[in-house]
């Protein structure tokens, strides 16, 4: 826990005071710099920011502007307060990603979770930054968190994880609440399958994220184009980030849901796998390829973890896998630009190095040794009682 806080205090610092401006993302100085304009039009001393009003009026579009325009009025402007405290969530999120791994896979893996979480690359860069991603991990955590207390018969505990789960997502990331409350939905049903106790799922969970689905989906519901409107939503958000030398497929426009299936598998593709190695042509780009190269490697690492905590729990697996899906779904379908897509995937790994952490221990062990029968074994010997004591104090 130490060591991945003077990480990512030592990175925000050096950030802060010696990177160029925009040099890994632009948005860790907008956030401060509308932040401070927005507090300037609550105190009476400027118009409504013109960047905030080209935003649309969702509650996740504006929320982290005003909690920095909060922060401001009471601390003055300090944006490197607010990397700092991004620099602790990304602590919690270690202590979060052991022990839901400890609760999956065991204490050997965990350990390794544990260390890979607080040292990988874009976790520490992301969690140092003044960025709302180490914020929609630690949701994510939470939601996962929560279907093990769940799992655990804690329901008190799993739900109010759960809460602050979905809140995290409906203030940092409000996109993706429809996907989550049903991969939720999907997770405390499996859960509940492990001991057959549907009635407290139909009962506590599906009224509670029902209602934070409904909540989000409402106005288009009113508008009678559900689908319609959600294809519209993503297809604007896509066009959005479709700029710069790292953007991909830009003319890509989703009119219908067989647009969105058919686009799927690309978008899957390169929200997994790029930034590529052979299109790099930034500098930004090329300070990811070490990570990508090694990420690439556990990749292969992921079907054995696959296959080891299917036969350790199947119920556990699918509400992981579930939880992973409501995340590279939507990602998918809107990342358009390498960097961006970089970013995103963050979100996803403390999952995936569950899967990638278990395969590599599964790897690295070596087979049990099987050992051939003994002759004394055979049906047909006597045994002798000071034989048999000389044995057992061998073995």
């Amino acid at each position: 826990m130490l060591v991945a806080l003077v990480v990512r205090s030592t990175v925000a610092f050096a950030i802060h005071f010696y990177a160029p401006y925009g040099l890994f993302a632009e948005d860790n100085w907008a956030y401060a710099w509308w932040g401070n304009k927005l507090l300037d039009y609550w105190q009476g001393k400027g118009v409504f920011p013109w960047y905030l009003s080209g935003k649309d009026t969702s509650v996740s579009s504006l929320f982290y502007f005003e909690v920095h325009a909060t922060v401001f009025a009471v601390m003055g402007y300090t944006p490197l307060f607010m990397a700092a405290i991004n620099c602790v969530v990304g602590v919690i999120t270690v202590s979060l990603s052991y022990k839901i791994a400890q609760r999956l896979t065991g204490e050997e893996s965990a350990f390794r979770v544990a260390w890979l979480v607080a040292l990988y690359p874009s976790l520490v860069l992301w969690s140092s930054m003044n960025l709302r991603d180490i914020w929609v991990i630690l949701a994510s955590l939470l939601l996962t968190l929560s279907l093990l207390e769940y799992r655990d018969g804690h329901l008190l505990k799993s739900l109010l994880a759960c809460a602050a789960g979905l809140l995290g997502i409906h203030l940092f990331r409000g996109y993706l609440l429809p996907l989550v409350s049903i991969g939720m939905l999907f997770g405390f049903t499996v859960m509940a399958s492990r001991s057959k106790n549907y009635l407290k799922v139909l009962l506590y969970v599906t009224p509670f994220l029902g209602l934070g689905a409904l909540f989000f989906l409402w106005p288009r519901i009113q508008g009678g184009l559900l689908v319609e409107s959600v294809i519209a939503d993503v297809s604007s958000k896509r066009g959005n980030l479709a700029e710069g030398n790292g953007a991909y497929y830009t003319d890509t426009k989703f009119n219908s849901l067989a647009d969105v299936i058919r686009f799927l598998p690309i978008g899957v593709t390169y929200f997994l796998l790029a930034p590529f190695p052979w299109m790099i042509s930034s500098l930004r780009q090329l300070f990811t390829l070490p990570e990508s190269l090694f990420w690439y490697w556990l990749l292969t690492k992921i079907p054995r973890g696959v296959v080891s905590l299917s036969r350790k729990s199947p119920n556990s697996l699918l509400m992981l896998s579930a939880q992973i899906l409501v995340l590279v779904i939507p990602y998918s379908l809107v990342s358009s630009n390498m960097g961006t897509g970089y970013r995103h995937r963050a979100q996803i790994l403390p999952f995936m190095l569950i899967f990638a952490v278990e395969g590599w221990r599964k790897s690295r062990r070596p087979p049990a040794m099987v050992e051939p029968e003994h002759p004394d074994h055979s049906p047909f010997t006597v045994h002798h009682p000071a034989q048999d004591l000389l044995r057992s104090l061998r073995g």
